[in-house]
């Protein structure tokens, strides 16, 4: 065989070799991240503390595509009328 089909032919094997390392890598992050993403959402509905609140009914529900009910979601903090007020007075300025 020619020297160098040879030559190519073995920078191809060992760039295949880095591709499934590299590919190997990318499935184990991917995994990691997973596994946080499922800790969040964990960490997310044991921070909610409602006494009543059945968890795998909620999971069920979430997971029929019914959403989050109205019971399990936080309030949002509304901003305080002072701040409302510093941003008019800069708006007329």
């Amino acid at each position: 065989m020619n020297p160098k089909i040879k030559k190519v032919d073995a920078s191809i094997q060992k760039m295949e070799a880095r591709l499934a390392e590299t590919q190997a890598a990318l499935k184990d992050l991917r995994a990691e991240k997973k596994m946080l993403e499922d800790l969040e959402i964990v960490k997310a509905i044991r921070s909610m503390k409602k006494p009543d609140m059945d968890v795998m009914a909620l999971i069920e529900k979430m997971q029929s595509g019914g959403g989050i009910p109205a019971s399990f979601v936080s309030e949002v903090n509304q901003p305080d009328q002072a701040e409302d007020k510093e941003s008019e007075v800069d708006e007329n300025e």
